[in-house]
């Protein structure tokens, strides 16, 4: 979790993740973990142990990230 936070932080501030500061990486852990992760789980894109702090990206989720991927700075929109 608290990689994964890290490097949300970065994405969202547009920084180098070793740039993230505590505030900035706390506020994305706590969306996470009471929200976010829960329901990637819910939806079976992740497999999240809160327990643990440990969430692992599941097959479907890699088809996600694939689709990411490649449509990552063309313009399309998430309604598209």
């Amino acid at each position: 979790m608290d990689g994964l936070s890290t490097r949300v932080a970065a994405w969202e501030e547009g920084i180098d993740p070793d740039e993230v500061s505590y505030d900035q990486r706390k506020t994305v852990h706590t969306a996470l973990y009471q929200h976010h992760a829960p329901t990637l789980d819910e939806t079976g894109l992740v497999e999240y142990d809160a327990t643990r702090g440990e969430i692992t990206l599941t097959d479907a989720g890699q088809e996600v990230d694939l689709y990411l991927e490649a449509v990552r700075g063309r313009g399309i929109t998430w309604s598209t």
